[in-house]
């Protein structure tokens, strides 16, 4: 019989994407290391029929419907207990090990910020600054901690395509037909995408082509209010943009890409993998760590924080002129942020499952 693992994640406009996608990432990965997997979602934060049409296809196993965000995830089909129980969710605190009927042999928690979990085998924490030290009062002696960049679970089509991009960008001499990537997230209701192309209007001249990545709601909003509102900011840029809601192509528009304009958060890393000079600032708390660790690598491109905030327009198109006026401070970008992410998390994490359901079978 093969492992079984379990994931329980949810996902929706105000949490955004990112826990599906670092779940499906490790999920897809399971897979291919002959794992069954399941998906459990809430019906409280998941619209279950939405999720099933736009990710369920993309989804590495079945899915399960929770009505509730604390309902017991039943055991599987046959009465026996999964062998690895994942759980990547801001409505669980405390112990969650009680959330799985039957228990399990392995337990990991994702973790964005120091909280206590006393109750998982394995911790992963991705966020910048964190360290195992730090969780020594939160986790068990026994646990596993996995923290940083290290382990930033990078899809395969990324990984894949680091090579040819980090070329690109060490030899490019471009400061016109500029190709430009951005997206804010799932969660991005228009405001920040449209503030974006504001500033992209500066340099619209220099830009060959936009690609905007959101989700399927935001970009009828966002059509809808290019042709309706927009038209008379944006008359020559409109032109120029192409916007994906939902889409699986998001490896290959960052590979094309001279410059993206983001945030902070799970797509750092693979902008980083992919060696993208980037415009990015935090667009929440819990990406303030990974802005400055940025910063600090110099793997994204600065700009005046007090100018941010009382002229966001201004602020990101002084940024966005920088880099098209410059190639090569693009290159450094691109190999400073490189340096950060080496595409090889998602194995290391698999690899720490694997071994921790080993020593205790």
């Amino acid at each position: 019989m093969p492992l079984r693992a379990v994931f329980r994640f949810d996902i929706n406009e105000t949490i955004g994407g990112g826990h599906f996608i670092r779940c499906n990432r490790l999920a897809n990965e399971l897979v291919a290391r002959g794992f069954e997997v399941t998906a459990a979602l809430s019906r409280d934060e998941t619209d279950i029929d939405a999720f099933q049409s736009m990710f369920g296809p993309h989804f590495a196993g079945i899915i399960k419907p929770l009505e509730a965000v604390h309902s017991v995830i039943a055991r599987p089909d046959d009465g026996g207990v999964y062998d690895v129980a994942v759980f990547d969710s801001y409505h669980l605190d405390g112990s969650v090990r009680d959330r799985v009927e039957g228990d399990c042999r392995v337990l990991l928690r994702f973790s964005d910020w120091l909280q206590p979990m006393e109750d998982a085998d394995i911790v992963l924490d991705m966020s910048s600054g964190a360290t195992a030290d730090a969780y020594a009062g939160c986790v068990s002696r026994s646990a596993i901690v996995l923290t940083g960049q290290r382990y930033a679970l990078i899809a395969p089509e990324f990984v894949e395509r680091r090579t040819e991009t980090l070329a690109r960008h060490a030899g490019s001499t471009k400061r016109d037909n500029l190709v430009v990537y951005v997206s804010y997230g799932l969660g991005d209701t228009t405001d920040l995408t449209v503030q974006a192309l504001r500033a992209l209007a500066m340099i619209e001249s220099r830009i060959q082509h936009i690609n905007i990545a959101v989700s399927s709601k935001t970009a009828e909003s966002l059509r809808r209010h290019l042709q309706v509102d927009e038209p008379r900011d944006l008359p020559d840029i409109a032109s120029k943009l192409s916007v994906f809601g939902n889409t699986h192509q998001v490896a290959a528009l960052m590979a094309t890409a001279d410059i993206a304009m983001g945030g902070c958060g799970m797509t750092s890393w693979e902008r980083c993998c992919l060696g993208l000079p980037t415009i990015a600032f935090p667009l929440s708390l819990d990406q303030t760590a990974n802005a400055a660790l940025l910063n600090d690598r110099q793997a994204i491109a600065p700009f005046d924080e007090d100018e941010l905030r009382s002229n966001p327009v201004l602020a990101l198109g002084q940024a966005l002129e920088m880099l098209a006026d410059n190639p090569s401070r693009r290159a450094k970008l691109s190999t400073n942020a490189a340096e950060i992410v080496d595409g090889k998390g998602v194995s290391r994490v698999a690899d720490t499952v694997i071994r921790r359901l080993g020593a205790g079978s």
